[in-house]
């Protein structure tokens, strides 16, 4: 079981524009509980147009580790700004190509129970905050989300949630910890997404975190089994951080 929810719409018209929420298409594969993997595509440039980017870069293999990791670092201060997200805030443009935040709001609704039901064993992921009515998110829903988020970060605390593999009869079978660390990077880059949609500072996340974070990215995003699910990476500033790089690895500029 996977999770996607891959947006169809069209480029944001503008850095910061509204930009009219758009129904996600949602692969109906029940055993991938209806949602995979997808950190978007490229973001955008100032004036609206697509930033051209080129995929093949040379990235730096590193190992990746498979020892657990506690997701709840990362799934903290994304569930915070999920609750601060205000109304007005739902029709903000972010980095996702053609996504205000209620769509990325409805993305990790089905990537929070995917995930959780992942590590669980599940077949099926629990049901959403819905009923599912894509892009209404009154403030109970997104409180009910910001504790979604933090299911899934708890169920990845079960050793058992990291051995052996996982997949679905149509798509890829990977190592589980492959699985938990694809979870571990949509709960960082999509806090970096929203806070950068909110105007609001990226999260500071522990460097164990960061770390396991972009040793994965490095190595996962260029050969990905999905890779049209990814932006081309974009060349991070010499000095820049473990966030910013993994970010850019992942399509964004930072």
């Amino acid at each position: 079981m996977v999770v996607t929810v891959v947006g169809t719409s069209p480029p944001l018209t503008g850095g910061t524009s509204e930009v009219t929420h758009v129904t996600p298409t949602v692969d109906p594969s029940p055993r991938f509980g209806g949602v995979r993997s997808d950190l978007c595509g490229p973001d955008q440039e100032d004036d609206g147009t697509t930033r051209p980017m080129t995929r093949g870069r040379a990235v730096r293999p590193l190992p990746m580790s498979t020892r657990p990791i506690d997701l709840a670092p990362a799934a903290a201060p994304l569930a915070a700004l999920v609750t601060a997200t205000d109304d007005d805030g739902l029709r903000a443009p972010t980095p996702c190509a053609g996504w205000a935040v209620a769509d990325l709001l409805d993305h990790l609704d089905v990537v929070a129970g995917g995930f959780a039901a992942l590590a669980r064993g599940d077949d099926d992921p629990a049901p959403g905050t819905g009923p599912w009515e894509a892009g209404r998110w009154e403030v109970g829903r997104r409180e009910a989300l910001a504790t979604r988020i933090g299911a899934m970060a708890d169920a990845w605390r079960d050793p058992a949630a990291w051995e052996g593999t996982a997949g679905a009869p149509d798509g890829p079978e990977l190592p589980r910890p492959t699985w938990a660390l694809i979870g571990l990077t949509e709960l960082v880059v999509h806090a970096w997404d929203l806070a950068r949609a909110l105007d609001r500072p990226a999260p500071e996340l522990p460097d164990e975190t960061l770390r396991a974070c972009l040793d994965h990215v490095l190595v996962f995003v260029p050969g990905a089994p999905l890779p049209e699910l990814w932006g081309d990476p974009v060349t991070p500033r010499v000095d820049a951080g473990r966030l910013d790089r993994i970010v850019a690895v992942t399509g964004r500029t930072p």
